[in-house]
């Protein structure tokens, strides 16, 4: 019964507060202001469905130019989470076919966000251009590794994509790990519960090389980095 009530405030709080943002990011021209207001937006539905968010590390963001930041991805709502958590102003790296959904298409383009095709090499290999792009003109990008939803409780391969950017734009990778969102929203599940949500930001990593091989170092550093997190923390 807990479930089933929680579930049906946070459609009501959605419901108050999804329009206003929407008619918001009609008007607004795209780029900073869209981002903005979606972080407060989703700084006030965390506050108010009274899930505790707790972020630590938050120092670790303090530097002096563009980050990759990567982190796992457990629940939809991981994204409203980072958002709520992370001050820094980045971009999302998204499926393209996200664009197509109601609401969530317009939030992407309105906030300048990234989206990705994998269904092509070419598609691939243009994404990451774009994201190697995006860090060496001053914007940090954040990227979900292992590429989807994870409906299990181990990691999912890390891709590479993420790390070849940032080694050919020569910045550092800030992993994070994102712990609690797969409580509150189970990947099979229809009910929400109540639940506290940690955002462990952990310490940058920097490339010291621009090879394949350093590719596979920063993959491998940023992806124990997490699951030490994950392994650590309870679930």
């Amino acid at each position: 019964m807990s479930a089933f009530l929680f579930t049906g405030y946070v459609l009501l709080l959605l419901s108050i507060t999804v329009p206003p943002v929407f008619m918001a990011l009609l008007v607004v021209p795209a780029g900073r202001i869209p981002d903005w207001l979606l972080k407060r937006w989703a700084r006030v539905v965390i506050r108010a469905s009274g899930c505790r968010l707790r972020v630590t590390g938050a120092a670790h963001l303090c530097r002096g130019g563009p980050v990759m930041l990567v982190s796992n991805h457990a629940s939809y709502l991981d994204s409203i989470a980072l958002m709520a958590a992370i001050p820094l102003a980045y971009r999302f790296v998204v499926d393209v076919r996200h664009e197509t959904w109601p609401l969530v298409g317009t939030a992407i383009r309105k906030a300048s966000h990234i989206t990705v095709d994998r269904r092509t090499a070419a598609a691939r290999a243009a994404s990451i251009h774009t994201i190697t792009s995006t860090l060496r003109h001053g914007r940090s990008v954040l990227v979900f590794p292992e590429g989807r939803r994870n409906r299990g409780s181990d990691l999912l391969p890390f891709r590479s994509g993420a790390f070849r950017a940032a080694v050919e734009a020569n910045r550092p990778v800030i992993p994070i790990t994102v712990q609690g969102t797969r409580a509150i929203w189970p990947p099979d599940g229809h009910w929400l519960r109540r639940g506290p949500i940690d955002v462990i930001i952990h310490r940058a990593i920097e490339p010291v090389g621009s090879d394949r091989g350093e590719i596979a170092r920063l993959r491998a550093s940023a992806r124990l980095d997490i699951e030490c997190a994950l392994r650590q923390t309870p679930t």
